[in-house]
């Protein structure tokens, strides 16, 4: 197909498997559709693409029953492509309001897609169901396709690293009351750390910080702040991090004090009792 071909298939043109992507690199995108040709045409018309530098995992629900249960088991979900009218007239909009009303998912893009507009109003849908767009199948070609979705992916972005930046200062300010306790201290850095790496724009696995042990005393490194994934690590020896190119970069950077910007982003900083601290940073820039 030419770039902006309509997305048609015939019964023939059965897509080869897709490629298989690193979930957590990729841009979650669930398509909600009761017609199977309708999914086999959205595969095809993004097959390859990248958005923002990362690609698509699709994830496939022929009804609005299966679409609850996988939004409901994918927390990292991104947009949404939902057909309006499936089992019901308004099966997708009472999905929608599932999503925003009843699990709480604001961050969410949707993007209604319709074979039959006159069952939806656009403006009275997108007002009251906060949809980020409302499009017919018949005008959805492949460059309306991929447009759609990289507006609703920059929207989902900028949603995230705001509920980041928001839970990070609870959690700091949560700590605040209880700074002289360890839980506190754990606490605090976590969520100093998930203010950081949504400014950054990074995963929250994605800011390490680790600090040396006592000279002389035979102590590991250990890891002072961590988020994500890694919180629980606060207080463990390095050696515990499962990531062993990260460990050894983090080893790496205290044993030599020095800061060090390839192949990552490693920062030292010196302090006066001698045991140096070390930050791992995932950014390419």
């Amino acid at each position: 197909m030419v770039d902006d071909d309509l997305i048609l298939i015939d019964e023939d043109d059965a897509p080869a498997a897709l490629e298989v992507v690193d979930a957590a690199q990729a841009w979650r995108v669930l398509v909600v559709d009761d017609d199977q040709d309708v999914h086999r045409a959205t595969e095809l018309a993004l097959r390859g693409l990248l958005v923002e530098g990362r690609p698509l995992s699709l994830v496939h629900a022929y009804s609005a029953a299966e679409a609850r249960a996988a939004v409901a088991m994918l927390p990292d979900l991104a947009v949404i492509l939902l057909d309006v009218v499936m089992e019901t007239d308004d099966a997708g909009l009472q999905l929608v309001r599932h999503v925003r009303q009843d699990l709480q998912r604001e961050a969410v893009r949707i993007i209604l897609r319709t074979g039959q507009p006159g069952y939806a109003p656009e403006l009275d849908t997108i007002r009251h169901y906060d949809i980020n767009d409302y499009k017919t199948k018949s005008e959805l070609t492949r460059v309306r396709l991929f447009t759609s979705l990289t507006t609703a992916v920059r929207s989902y972005r900028q949603m995230r690293a705001h509920e980041e930046i928001r839970r990070g200062f609870e959690m700091v300010i949560q700590a605040s009351t209880e700074l002289t306790k360890m839980h506190g201290m754990q606490m605090f850095a976590q969520g100093v750390v998930s203010q950081l790496c949504a400014l950054l724009n990074v995963e929250p696995a994605g800011l390490i910080c680790a600090q040396d042990g006592l000279q002389g005393m035979n102590e590991p490194a250990r890891v002072i702040a961590a988020a994500g994934r890694f919180s629980h690590l606060i207080h463990r020896p390095l050696g515990e991090l499962e990531m062993p190119t990260v460990q050894e970069a983090l080893a790496t950077c205290l044993s030599q004090r020095r800061s060090s910007f390839e192949p990552h982003m490693l920062l030292y900083f010196a302090v006066e009792n001698g045991r140096g601290l070390a930050a791992y940073v995932d950014v390419q820039r």
